[in-house]
């Protein structure tokens, strides 16, 4: 193990150990894009994604802020004040038009962006 893959894996373990894998493991296509979802208890709005690793959203009349992150190999969202984690397996290809479902059943459609 030279000393960059040492440094990585340092890296990686740290935020294993916090709980969390940071943003830079998530696909980076969802970055400063903006989604349209449907909840899957029927709350309707946006989400704005940031590049780093938050999000800021308006759900249902409610305005709310979290974090996104890689797991497992899949892109997942925790608002802060929420315990739930919804995860989604999300295409690279990903683009304007393009949507996806997490495991809650959320839908979500990017409508600007990249």
């Amino acid at each position: 193990m030279n000393i960059t893959q040492l440094a990585v894996t340092a890296a990686m373990l740290g935020s294993l150990v916090a709980g969390t894998v940071l943003a830079a493991d998530a696909p980076a296509v969802l970055t400063e894009n903006t989604l349209q979802v449907h909840t899957y208890d029927g709350k309707d709005g946006t989400v704005k994604i940031n590049a780093d690793g938050t999000y800021t959203s308006q759900l249902g009349g409610k305005d709310q802020t979290g974090k996104w992150f890689g797991k497992d190999g899949k892109t997942c969202f925790q608002a802060d004040d929420e315990t739930a984690v919804r995860c989604a397996d999300i295409s690279p290809d990903l683009k304007v038009g393009g949507g996806f479902t997490t495991d809650l059943g959320d839908e979500a459609t990017v409508v600007a962006g990249r």
